[in-house]
């Protein structure tokens, strides 16, 4: 499970916000003008992606929470 992500959209650092998905929205915007996101997973590890590494319905799995869908991360 995701815990943070890089988000496209900067947001203050004493402002912690959360980009908000539901499983029916679009997936919302990651990372950099490079198209590389930052990911924290709840088992401590950190992983940067390209954002062609992942597909939609990859990135769906991962930040979904419980849905029994297993992920295979590109290392």
């Amino acid at each position: 499970m995701v815990e943070a992500v890089e988000a496209a959209e900067s947001v203050p650092w004493a402002k912690p916000d959360d980009l908000v998905y539901d499983g029916k929205l679009p997936l919302p915007k990651f990372g950099g003008p490079n198209g590389s996101f930052t990911v924290g997973f709840a088992d401590g590890s950190v992983n940067t992606f390209l954002g062609c590494q992942l597909t939609e319905q990859t990135t769906c799995y991962v930040i979904s929470v419980a849905d029994g869908m297993p992920v295979t991360i590109p290392r």
